[in-house]
């Protein structure tokens, strides 16, 4: 990652409040007067929205989405939620009370469950069970809550209960259940499977409008007695390319089989492991095996990330301190603080199978055989931050050098991984006399919150101690930047001090709007903050949304210190990669007051958009007074900021006429095809870059800023395009502006009554660089002044490398785990040294070229 903010100065904001409590936004209240609630869980369904599903067994559910009320109901609800908590549509599917998972796909629901009844979804036809004694189905409803489709699994017999798990493929909406069995089941459509196994596991898959599609299974066969069976806990990981990865573990002296390989006997007291890639027509790929010491049915893969490049970062945890799958190895047994502990790990798979790292949590906990498992997550920000988080006890322990120190019984920790080493970046830790997770979530920005059970006194790395006194049960709500510092946190417990609050999730959208989901057992009354929330059902479900009470504010002037009217400011959050994210806009008052409430803690940049039939010369202004984000103001917004004197002093500009010059500059700016793989054209350009920001700075004599030479500004039009004209003779450097992004590359034009074409700039997920032809000098900034040039990038691994003198030079390549791949030693005249590296596997790579005296270094991705 690259960080260029030079010039930036940083306004801390101080808050008007000394404390870090929220208190409830917009709630509202599902009644479920139950005999039993079931499980619940919350789906982000899109940018602004989300479902709320559940499951209740005899309960009087009481909801206006949901007909009012429901007597009776054993089954599953959802509802769907907007960014501002209110609710807009409702449906639920009688005859089902238990919810296996539900997921979002392009903004609808998709829910996998269990029934042993027929089924009456809302707005859809009645599933009969028929004479089978169990069901498996799924169901999905589109992006308004409208029934589309349900479909039983299995044609069962009566004796017949799947136990199976489900996942869904993000990319596709694709269905996968898995599960294991000791005796043949019959797919509806597909016919009997497991027929040929003494004990097996199976993978179905279905497509996004729920057609069966294909079966696997593996196991063990009918000619070994051994009672060796299939761990139930597999991991389905579907990848960026249609394959799809299964993990998973036996116990027992038997040798399963998998796509025709027999895997290796164990000993008594090991688990087998096994990670078998499957394409998408379920042929196998590759197959690795390994071994965990102990026998325990925590233990192993239980979580997968499909990233963009076709990798896949598996997490698991071993309570023997010894993990081995294939050529990777985590082994704390000699160690006194590893044996016999939880251990957490995390590891990436590259698409032909070879581990790119691995990386252990180690002493996360002792492991005593009889106790109950230790809770932990996983989930990622985009491709590059991966985010642990679980339950410690006894012991304090280290990441990124960080002693993460527990001063009561229990501990919960976040540990943040960069995806694309695996190194440790930071942690943090609370500790508690109990502690219990829930939930957890990360925004567009990486700004992560998490929800779950605390005791009476906590303990919050940075913030200090919190405590309610003489409370049973308390649940905690915590926000944490990419960079693990802590923006707010909130307590929720009964009025009475007791004990009810038993379950809950929360969900983070894409602008950090946060929302908590608390099961509540009790009449008791819920307080969170300052407020009561007490709902007149017995048992209910409370769904919060955290408001903020921050205010921002100030006044748009031009230069001579009069008020700009029409305007629009836009906030911009900053966030550690990539282009920086539209949080919110107001418009200015005719006074030039701008006022923006309620944005989620973080730290911002404002810029300023005049209306420009009033104001043609008008340039879009940062805070600060600056047309660069490189030399823009940012302020760290905290949840009780309250400030109006933010005031953005407008740039002005008059248009180059023909007196100050004949000359003319022309180019495009278009993403790449990386970064406009969403929706965007593919070939030799990427989808063209609307209203990009130029600026043409002169190049001075005298040091000078870029404020200062700005001679003129354009944007890019509906096609990426822009044009300078009039343009005096001199030396120039062209720049782009987009928020985040860095310039790794410019040009320096030299104009003399002449044309310059083909200035084009290439934007990707990381910086801006060049890609014209024309005979210019392509000039790298100074912050870049070690970077290697290398096209195309990323590339099939034809690559050309451009030497600047003739010389000697060696070239190394490197892998994300620092691993020597590659080696040349060349003589070269200077100019451009063609290389094949298509031998390797796709991926990232660090290219260091030393020559003459010099060392240059660059990252490149080969796909």
């Amino acid at each position: 990652m690259k960080y260029l903010f030079t010039l930036i100065f940083v306004v801390a904001v101080v808050a008007t409040s000394s404390g870090q409590h929220l208190v409830p936004g917009n709630t509202d209240v599902v009644g479920l007067s139950a005999e039993s609630a079931g499980s619940m869980q919350l789906v982000e369904s899109g940018p602004n929205s989300f479902f709320s599903v559940g499951s209740a067994y005899y309960a009087t559910l009481t909801h206006p989405f949901l007909n009012g009320t429901l007597s009776n109901f054993t089954g599953v609800y959802f509802l769907q939620f907007n960014d501002r908590g209110i609710p807009r549509v409702g449906g639920f599917i009688s005859g089902s009370g238990n919810l296996i998972d539900a997921f979002s796909y392009r903004g609808g629901l998709t829910i996998a469950g269990r029934s042993g009844a027929d089924l009456f979804p809302s707005g859809g036809t009645p599933l009969s069970i028929g004479t089978a004694g169990s069901m498996e189905y799924l169901a999905n409803y589109d992006q308004y809550g409208q029934f589309r489709k349900i479909v039983s699994v299995w044609d069962l017999d009566l004796s017949q209960y799947p136990q199976s798990i489900v996942t869904m493929d993000e990319r596709t909406g694709a269905v996968y259940l898995a599960g294991v069995s000791a005796e043949p089941y019959n797919v509806k459509g597909h016919g009997m499977i497991g027929t040929e196994w003494q004990q097996y596991f199976y993978l179905l898959k279905f497509d996004s409008d729920l057609n069966f599609v294909k079966a696997f299974t593996a196991g063990f066969d009918l000619s070994q007695q051994s009672g060796s069976y299939i761990q139930q806990s597999l991991t389905i990981t579907p990848d960026a390319e249609g394959n799809v990865l299964v993990a998973g573990s036996w116990d027992g002296g038997g040798q399963p089989v998998i796509a025709g390989d027999t895997l290796t006997y164990l000993a008594h007291d090991t688990q087998g492991l096994f990670a078998v890639k499957l394409n998408a027509a379920m042929e196998k790929v590759w197959l690795k095996e390994g071994v965990m010491w102990g026998f325990d049915h925590k233990t192993g893969i239980r979580k997968g990330f499909a990233m963009k490049n076709g990798d896949v970062v598996l997490t698991g945890m071993t309570t023997t301190g010894y993990f081995q799958l294939g050529e990777t190895v985590i082994d704390y047994t000699g160690d006194v603080n590893g044996s016999d502990r939880y251990i957490l790990f995390a590891m990436r798979i590259a698409p032909d199978g070879v581990v790119q790292w691995v990386r252990p949590i180690p002493t996360m906990s002792p492991y005593w055989g009889g106790e109950a498992p230790l809770y932990w997550e996983a989930l990622r920000w985009h491709d590059e931050m991966l985010y642990l988080t679980g339950e410690f006890r006894e012991v304090s322990f280290d990441v990124a050098d960080r002693l993460l120190e527990k001063l009561y019984y229990e501990g919960i920790f976040v540990a943040a991984l960069d995806m694309n080493s695996g190194a440790e970046q930071w942690g943090y830790s609370i500790s508690s006399d109990n502690a219990e997770i829930y939930g957890v979530d990360v925004d567009a920005n990486g700004n992560l919150s998490m929800i779950g059970r605390t005791g009476a006194i906590q303990e919050y790395e940075v913030m200090g101690a919190d405590s309610v006194s003489g409370a049973n049960t308390v649940v905690f709500n915590l926000g944490l930047d990419p960079g693990g510092k802590p923006l707010w946190y909130n307590n929720a417990h009964l009025q009475g001090l007791g004990s009810g609050l038993y379950d809950g999730d929360m969900v983070m959208l894409r602008d950090g709007e946060v929302f908590a989901q608390i099961l509540k057992e009790t009449s008791d009354p819920l307080l969170i903050g300052d407020n009561t929330l007490d709902p007149i059902y017995s048992t209910s479900v409370i769904l919060v949304q955290l408001n903020v009470n921050n205010v921002l504010g100030g006044r748009l002037l031009n230069q001579q210190g009069e008020p700009v009217f029409p305007a629009t400011v836009i906030a911009y959050k900053t966030m550690p990669f990539g282009a920086y994210p539209v949080v919110d806009s107001v418009k200015v008052n005719e006074e030039g007051i701008y006022l923006f409430k309620g944005l989620y803690p973080g730290n911002y940049t404002l810029i300023a958009h005049p209306n420009p039939e009033k104001y043609p010369d008008a340039i879009p202004t940062y805070m600060g007074g600056f047309t660069s984000w490189n030399a823009a103001r940012f302020l760290d917004l905290l949840m009780d900021t309250n400030t109006n004197f933010m005031d953005i002093a407008l740039r002005e500009l008059a248009k180059l006429t023909p007196e100050d010059g004949s000359g003319q500059m022309l180019g495009n700016v278009s993403y790449s095809d990386e970064a406009s793989a969403k929706g965007g054209a593919k070939g030799t350009k990427g989808k063209p870059y609307k209203k990009a920001s130029i600026l043409l700075v002169k190049k001075a004599v005298k040091k000078s800023t870029l404020a200062d030479t700005l001679i003129a500004y354009v944007e890019t039009d509906d096609l990426g395009d822009y044009v300078f004209e009039n343009v005096p003779d001199g030396a120039y450097t062209l720049y782009v502006d987009l928020p985040g992004l860095p310039m790794a590359e410019s040009y320096d034009v030299v104009i003399a009554d002449n044309k310059m074409y083909g200035l084009d700039f290439e934007v990707g997920i990381e910086e801006i660089i060049t890609t014209g032809t024309v005979d210019v000098e392509e000039q790298e900034m100074p912050e870049q002044a070690d970077r290697l040039r290398i096209f195309p990038n990323p590339g099939n691994g034809l690559l050309y490398i451009n030497l600047p003198v003739t010389g000697d030079y060696r070239i190394r390549i490197y892998n994300t785990v620092g691993k020597l791949v590659d080696s040349r030693e060349i003589l070269s005249t200077a100019g451009l040294f063609r290389m094949d590296v298509t031998g390797l596997q796709n991926g990232m790579y660090l290219l260091e070229m030393e020559g003459n005296g010099s060392r240059r270094v660059a990252r490149y991705v080969k796909r």
